[in-house]
């Protein structure tokens, strides 16, 4: 298993796409072995129920990274989008096992990430092509701030009629 990790190269044009591949310490796993099963000495993941849906998580914090993990642990792709430079809040906290926030690893099991600074054009530009092929997008900043950035809801669907 793999996590996608947030990567800053300092630069600042806001559409650098951070494909930072990982594996995680298994210290740091912490995935649900309910839909395993061991065959031949390897794990095999079965698909979910979920399996085929793509999805692109804006959430932060709790709430939202908790859904989209469940959703994750159903067989979704989820593309996590992250601010440049900081990436979710919940990287920074403890408790850490070898530079990794546990609580982070957690939350975001499942997940691919991408740093986009959203206030940026060329970002949006990333973003809006990134709508195009997902089927949900899932978001919890403050009612109005998507709306803002030019990314509303009606914005969206105008991009990708059958987006959830």
């Amino acid at each position: 298993m793999a996590l996608f990790v947030f990567f800053d190269t300092g630069k600042t044009i806001g559409t650098e796409i951070a494909y930072i591949q990982c594996e995680l310490k298994k210290s740091c796993l912490a995935h649900n072995d309910r839909r395993n099963s061991v065959t031949n000495n390897f794990l095999q993941i079965e698909p979910g129920a979920l399996a085929g849906v793509r999805i692109l998580d804006l959430t932060r914090v709790l709430a939202g990274p908790f859904c989209t993990m469940l959703l994750g642990d159903m067989g979704a792709e989820i593309i996590k989008v992250e601010e440049p430079g900081k990436g979710d809040d919940t990287r920074t906290y403890p408790p850490f096992i070898e530079g990794y926030s546990t609580y982070f690893c957690n939350m975001n099991r499942n997940k691919k990430s991408i740093t986009l600074d959203l206030k940026k054009p060329e970002a949006k530009a990333v973003f809006k092509e990134m709508v195009k092929n997902v089927d949900v997008v899932i978001e919890n900043y403050k009612p109005g701030t998507m709306t803002k950035l030019g990314i509303g809801h009606d914005d969206l669907k105008a991009i990708n009629p059958r987006l959830i």
